[in-house]
């Protein structure tokens, strides 16, 4: 069957002419055959009775020509509907992908940041997106760092001997003197650990670094690990047996008039006394020796930027600080100190 017309088609027997509306079908175009509607229309009269004449006859190319025509239109109706409907996509798609990336979007900010590698590049502050460095003691990664401190530790903390701890604390100013000065007979008394690391969570700042260990007897402590510019980690000596350039006995008893740096733990507290009896100009803190149960009362300015440091906004809870005191040069009470300067939260200090 011819799809186009839709007759039956049979294949022509030996000695039989092959029907001319076949190949005219197939070379069929619309071109032609508006060209010969239109030369029909304009033949003179004399050849009219001719062309009626043919056209007396059921000219089936003419049919088919028609049918052609017919089916082209058909066919163009459809693939203008087929663009209608594939621009209505495209600009749906558009849309889409303008919704999903707002203008003035980083599209990086899809991307998936967790291969990055924390252990030798920069981290980024999502609050202020920039770069964070990382701290000196964390070259070498966490993991390496807390295997090297623990070591540290265990050593540090079972030794009897300053010869013991000379290599594993970190050099400083007059190191030997502080350390003959602390140690009498040169014997040191062994804490001991039964835990490092204990709340999982070391603090990093620069060059150190904080982890907690527990000591024997549920006393829990920090032990603050230094890395110099070069060498090798070593333990913060100073801030673990919070050191003082005098010790507390001779501080009560010398009563310096000249700033002396002190490790202590304060709390705001209200002892307004003697030279200190204004509460409107003073405000008292009391002072807490790392070993010791007697304490001072220091006194700073109310509302002064050096008061504002001291102020714990966390709780009411003593606080470590690191300070610089002195006595009042007419001594009224052996108690009372006026405190200088606030030389650093905690007891770590880098000089």
């Amino acid at each position: 069957m011819c799809p186009s017309c839709r007759r039956m088609l049979r294949i022509p027997g030996d000695g039989e002419a092959v029907a001319p509306l076949v190949t005219q079908l197939k070379k069929a175009n619309f071109e032609a055959v508006r060209e010969m509607e239109s030369e029909k229309d304009s033949e003179p009269s004399e050849s009219s009775s001719e062309t009626h004449h043919e056209q007396d006859q059921p000219l089936e190319w003419d049919e088919n020509s028609k049918a052609l025509e017919a089916s082209f239109h058909k066919e163009k109706g459809g693939l203008s509907s087929y663009l209608a409907v594939g621009s209505i996509c495209l600009v749906s798609l558009a849309l889409a992908i303008l919704f999903m990336n707002p203008a003035g979007s980083d599209p990086s900010e899809y991307e998936d940041q967790s291969s990055l590698d924390t252990e030798s590049k920069p981290s980024i502050d999502p609050k202020v997106g920039t770069e964070i460095e990382i701290p000196i003691i964390l070259q070498d990664g966490e993991l390496s760092f807390l295997k090297e401190a623990e070591g540290l530790a265990r050593r540090f903390l079972i030794a009897t001997e300053v010869e013991e701890i000379m290599p594993l604390i970190n050099p400083s100013l007059n190191l030997e003197k502080k350390l003959k000065r602390f140690y009498t007979n040169g014997k040191i008394k062994p804490v001991g650990i039964a835990k490092f690391n204990t709340n999982g969570k070391p603090t990093y700042t620069g060059r150190f670094a904080t982890v907690g260990v527990l000591i024997p007897g549920s006393l829990s402590r920090e032990l603050t690990f230094v890395k110099p510019e070069k060498g090798k980690l070593r333990i913060d000596w100073e801030s673990w047996v919070g050191w003082s350039e005098m010790s507390w006995g001779d501080l009560l008893i010398n009563k310096p008039s000249e700033p002396v740096l002190v490790r202590v733990r304060i709390k705001e507290v209200d002892y307004y006394n003697f030279r200190f009896s204004d509460d409107d100009k003073w405000r008292c803190y009391s002072l807490i020796p790392p070993d010791r149960e007697d304490f001072l009362y220091g006194y700073v300015k109310r509302n002064s930027p050096l008061d504002r440091k001291l102020r714990s906004k966390k709780s009411s809870a003593a606080v470590a600080k690191t300070l610089r005191i002195r006595f009042p040069e007419t001594v009224m009470s052996g108690s009372q100190v006026i405190i200088e300067e606030h030389v650093a939260d905690g007891w770590v200090v880098d000089p």
